[in-house]
């Protein structure tokens, strides 16, 4: 069984890094298109260092990538610090320490999590099942004279 999961691992990673492989190999190639045999040229590169407008829009990638990930990270950062806080609170931990290693993952209970969403778009389209398998409601639609 691990033979043939490292097996499928590699057929994988062959098939998604091979064409970045013969990209990046083409790249040196003299012919314009991918064409063979193979010869080697840095020409392409070089007429890329010459080419202003490339290496600004380059240079432009590049800024919105930092950007992007400072941004990401620090975003990352404040909710895992709000997510600890919640937990202090929620789930205390005698001597300190991470609260959510400590507990098992709980997920919401489904009828509820459906009546809250049900509650909230209001539109009556919702069929909320009572938790003791009676018949559902629609609780956009509860009057009394829903009862005739």
């Amino acid at each position: 069984m691990k033979l043939a999961a490292r097996t499928y691992l590699v057929v994988i990673l062959v098939f998604l890094y091979l064409p970045i492989a013969v990209l990046v190999a083409m790249g040196f190639n003299e012919s314009p298109l991918y064409a063979l045999p193979f010869r080697f040229t840095t020409h392409w590169y070089e007429a890329l260092g010459g080419n202003a407008k490339l290496l600004r829009s380059s240079w432009n990638s590049i800024v919105i990538a930092l950007v992007t990930s400072a941004l990401a990270t620090g975003l990352g950062t404040l909710r895992r610090q709000q997510q600890r806080a919640i937990d202090a609170v929620v789930h205390p931990k005698a001597g300190g320490g991470d609260a959510r290693h400590d507990r098992a993952v709980a997920l919401p209970d489904p009828v509820e999590l459906h009546r809250r969403v049900a509650g909230l778009v209001g539109t009556g389209s919702f069929t909320v099942p009572s938790p003791t398998g009676a018949p559902g409601f629609s609780p956009s639609v509860m009057s009394s004279d829903d009862d005739t």
